[in-house]
């Protein structure tokens, strides 16, 4: 690889989340779960009712490209969605065969975490997640500004 501008922050962010997600796509195919869905159940672990929209908002991806996932995931007996008061949206729920996935989808995320930061001392890695959730933050305020 060459060598990249050391100033250029989002480069790094980008190939870090490229091997991040072959990594995480590789270790899951084994359970079915193929590229980026499990982004998805890791997100319903931790929301799970979440109407379809806002999980959609949350991970930042289109309507039509959750509509599709969630699709995949239910077909494959995941997730199911249920129509809410108002039928204009959808409450998306995990199935057992989901619930009983999650200790290896967290695993493997684990795992992945342990290789990022590998080398480092506590204090570093706490500074490293602090500095990602600020940039998280900022990243999440200038998507807002821009609408």
């Amino acid at each position: 690889m060459s060598r990249l501008n050391v100033y250029y922050l989002g480069c790094w962010v980008s190939i870090l989340h490229r091997y991040g997600h072959n990594y995480i796509s590789s270790q899951l195919k084994q359970y079915g779960i193929e590229k980026g869905e499990y982004l998805y159940l890791f997100a319903l672990y931790d929301n799970e009712g979440i109407i379809q929209d806002d999980l959609a908002r949350q991970l930042n991806v289109d309507k039509g490209s959750t509509a599709k996932a969630l699709d995949k995931l239910e077909k494959k007996g995941l997730v199911v969605r249920t129509s809410n008061r108002d039928r204009r949206s959808n409450n998306i729920f995990l199935t057992e065969k989901a619930h009983s996935l999650k200790p290896r989808i967290v695993a493997v995320i684990s795992e992945w975490t342990e290789v990022l930061s590998s080398g480092m001392t506590e204090q570093q890695r706490e500074t490293a997640f602090a500095l990602f959730q600020k940039m998280f933050e900022n990243a999440v305020s200038f998507s807002q500004k821009e609408k």
